[in-house]
């Protein structure tokens, strides 16, 4: 039995944390844009922890907006 235990948004992405009934944590959290619309939509992943999911959310957002030249030389 799984059971959702808290649910916080960031940056326009829906964060849930539900314990799975497997071995291992690292699929506990996961996350999805607002938006998200399924499968072919690449905004959505899973992680250990709340700031795992931050990460690759923000990951996520600056893949798409900023250029590869850019990216490298900024540090967030």
């Amino acid at each position: 039995m799984t059971k959702q235990l808290s649910k916080i948004t960031y940056r326009n992405y829906c964060i849930t944390y539900e314990r799975r009934p497997i071995p291992t944590s690292a699929y506990d959290w996961e996350f999805a844009h607002k938006d998200y619309d399924g499968p072919g939509d690449r905004r959505n992943g899973t992680g250990r922890s709340i700031e795992d999911c931050k990460d690759q959310i923000d990951d996520q957002i600056e893949s798409v907006y900023l250029p590869n030249t850019l990216r490298s030389r900024i540090s967030f």
